[in-house]
C-alpha cells in the first residue's frame, strides 16, 4: 500500500473519530440536563407534598380546637358543628376558575368518558356520606374532651390502610406499620383514662355514644377518601386539577345542602337566635365594641364646646361602663358561666344583671 494511500485512510478514520465525539457530548449534556431537571422537579414535588401536610395538619388542629370553643362557650347547634366543616368550599371558586382551563387539554381525557349521570350518582352519593360523617363528628366532638376526640379522629389512618388494601391495591410500607403501631399504643392510653368524681351514669352514656360515633366518622372517612381515589382510577379516569376541583365542590356542595336541610328539619334554626344572644363570644365582642363606639365617639368630637354634647358624651360613657361592670361582677361570681345571665339594652349600651340574693351573701361571707 502506497504512503499517500495510508495518509487517506488515517485521515479517513480521525474524520470519523471528530464526527462521533460531538455526539457523545451532546448526549452526555442531554443526560446532565435531564438528570438535573428530574432532580428539580423530585425537590419541588416534596416540597408541596411538605405544604399541604401542614396545611391539612394546621387546618384539622384548628377546625377542632374552634368546634369546641363553640361547644363550650354555650354553642347548642349539632347541624350548626356540622355545616361548618365543609361550608367553606367557594373560597376554592378562585381557583377553579383559574386552575381548570390550564389543565384541561384533549391528551388528558380518555377516549371513553363516563356518562353525566355516572358522575352526577358520584357527587351526589359522596357528598351524602361526607353529610352524614360531618354530622356523626360533631356529635363526638359535643360529647368528648377535645383531646380525647382527637385521639380518636387518628384513627382515621387506620381505616385508611385498611380500605386501600382492599380497594386500591396499596401496599403495607415499613413507614405505614410504623405509623399504626404507634397510633394503636397512643389509642391505649384511653383504657387507662381516670374517671373523674363527678362522673355519673349519664356522663358515661354521653361519653360513650361520642367514642361511638367519632369511630365511625373516622371509619367512614376512611372509606370515602379510598372511594374517591378509586372513582378516580376506574370511573374517571384523570387526575387534572379540574376534576378533582370538580369532586371537591360539587361534593362539599351536596353535603352542605343536606346539612341544611337536617338543620331545618331537627328545628334547630329556631334556636340560633337565642343561641347568638347566650354565646359567651358575642358578649365579649359586644364588650369590646361598645368601648370601641364610645372612644370613637370622643375623637370625632374632640372639639365640642358645647355643655348639651359634653353631658351627652358623658352619659354614653356612664353606660358602657355599667355593662363593663356587669360583665366583670359575673365573671367574678361564676368564672364558668352560664349561671347568671347579662340582659343588654337593645343598643347595647347598657346591661342588667341577675344574681340570686343567696349566691351574693355566700360570695360575701
Amino acid at each position: 500500500m502506497t504512503e499517500p494511500h495510508k495518509m487517506h485512510i488515517y485521515l479517513t478514520e480521525v474524520n470519523e473519530v471528530k464526527e462521533i465525539n460531538p455526539m457523545e457530548d451532546n448526549s452526555f449534556h442531554n443526560q446532565l440536563d435531564e438528570s438535573r431537571t428530574n432532580s428539580r422537579r423530585r425537590y419541588y414535588h416534596w416540597l408541596l407534598i411538605s405544604l399541604y401536610s401542614v396545611f391539612v395538619l394546621v387546618s384539622n388542629s384548628a377546625s377542632t380546637l374552634l368546634g369546641r370553643l363553640y361547644y363550650e362557650k354555650g354553642g347548642k347547634s349539632k347541624w350548626m358543628g356540622s355545616l361548618v366543616q365543609h361550608v367553606g368550599f367557594p373560597i376554592l371558586l378562585p381557583c377553579y376558575f383559574m386552575l381548570a382551563p390550564k389543565n384541561t387539554t384533549k391528551d388528558s381525557f380518555d377516549s371513553k368518558q363516563p356518562s353525566v349521570l355516572v358522575v352526577a350518582f358520584i357527587y351526589i352519593s359522596y357528598g351524602l356520606c361526607e353529610a352524614i360523617i360531618c354530622y356523626f363528628f360533631s356529635l363526638g366532638l359535643w360529647y368528648l374532651p377535645v383531646s380525647t376526640y382527637a385521639l380518636i379522629c387518628s384513627s382515621q389512618l387506620a381505616f385508611n390502610a385498611f380500605f386501600s388494601f382492599f380497594l386500591n391495591s396499596m401496599k403495607f410500607t415499613p413507614y405505614i406499620i410504623n405509623s399504626l403501631f404507634l397510633l394503636t399504643i397512643s389509642s391505649t392510653l384511653l383504657v387507662f383514662q381516670t374517671e373523674t368524681e363527678h362522673s355519673t351514669e349519664a356522663s358515661k352514656k354521653y361519653h360513650v355514644i361520642g367514642l361511638i360515633c367519632t369511630v365511625a366518622a373516622s371509619a367512614g372517612e376512611g372509606l370515602v377518601l379510598s372511594l374517591v381515589q378509586l372513582a378516580f382510577e376506574k370511573v374517571l379516569k384523570r387526575e387534572t386539577s379540574k376534576v378533582m376541583l370538580d369532586m371537591i365542590v360539587y361534593e362539599s356542595l351536596v353535603a352542605t345542602c343536606v346539612t341544611l336541610v337536617g338543620l331545618f328539619a331537627s328545628g334547630e334554626w329556631n334556636l340560633l337566635q337565642e343561641e347568638m344572644e347566650e354565646f359567651e363570644m358575642g358578649d365579649t365582642i359586644m364588650l369590646k365594641g361598645s368601648a370601641v363606639e364610645v372612644r370613637n365617639k370622643f375623637e370625632e368630637n374632640r372639639n365640642v364646646t358645647s355643655d348639651s354634647e359634653i353631658q351627652k358624651l358623658v352619659e354614653e360613657a356612664n353606660e358602657a361602663s355599667q355593662f363593663i361592670t356587669t360583665m366583670i361582677v359575673q365573671a367574678h361570681l361564676n368564672p364558668d358561666a352560664g349561671s347568671y345571665v347579662v340582659k343588654p339594652d337593645k343598643d347595647h349600651a347598657g346591661a342588667t344583671l341577675e344574681i340570686p340574693s343567696e349566691e351574693i351573701i355566700r360570695k360575701s361571707g
